[in-house]
């Protein structure tokens, strides 16, 4: 059993993450800025701590008695807006130095495919959202240099249509974001998910997303990449 702390757990793929660890033998937490919808939202068996990653204090108490914490908390405010390099980033930083005082060992921390290649997609990206993948990309950086055990998932463009596990492809090797290369929230939280179960969560790097042509031999598929270097 795991202590989990959901950051980003009321919508997207951190609600998909909280419904599929609720019926599972894990004690959920989850940082909200609004607890009292949360709670009427999410399953009763899930602990609701108020705040949000602009608030170190939330994030001290949200912290305290978790051993893994599940990144998944973004922002669709756009162009000129600080707010996503404050979650993303600074957000991030307060959420590790608080591990780092914590019993947290663990981290999963959910970025997007493209912060390490370019694209006209994620140039898009970083123009509209003020850099966002550029904040991704630090943010990663600070996750490996946290020294705890950790998971970053690089997502393909997200979608809410659908759910293909034989399909998911976990890839070590970086690719660009392209607007034709798919993958669901819902097989997103699923990977998430199963790797929870598992006692070591590996210090993996992986691209996420869909096999538009199925699993075909030689492939890579969701068995575990290789750690990170």
């Amino acid at each position: 059993m795991r202590r989990i702390l959901v950051i980003g757990g009321t919508s997207g793929t951190g609600a998909e993450v909280v419904r599929r660890l609720a019926p599972e033998d894990h004690a959920v937490r989850v940082l909200a800025r609004r607890p009292g919808e949360a709670r009427r939202r999410l399953p009763s068996a899930v602990e609701v701590a108020g705040g949000d990653l602009r608030d170190p204090a939330a994030i001290e108490a949200a912290v305290d008695g978790i051993d893994t914490i599940v990144h998944t908390a973004g922002t669709r405010d756009v162009l000129r807006s600080r707010r996503h390099e404050e979650l993303v980033v600074d957000g991030t930083a307060d959420l590790l130095l608080a591990a780092s005082r914590s019993s947290a060992s663990a981290v999963v921390f959910m970025s997007s495919m493209g912060v390490t290649r370019t694209s006209v997609l994620g140039d898009a990206l970083n123009l509209v959202k003020g850099g966002a993948l550029t904040h991704k990309r630090s943010a990663e950086d600070l996750v490996r240099r946290s020294g705890l055990d950790y998971l970053i998932l690089r997502a393909a463009v997200l979608t809410d249509r659908g759910s293909y596990p034989e399909r998911v492809v976990l890839s070590p090797t970086p690719q660009p974001l392209r607007p034709n290369v798919r993958v669901s929230r819902a097989d997103v939280a699923a990977c998430i998910v199963d790797a929870l179960r598992r006692p070591s969560l590996g210090r993996v790097t992986a691209d996420i997303l869909w096999d538009r042509a199925g699993r075909r031999a030689g492939a890579p598929s969701t068995s575990r990449p290789s750690p990170s270097p």
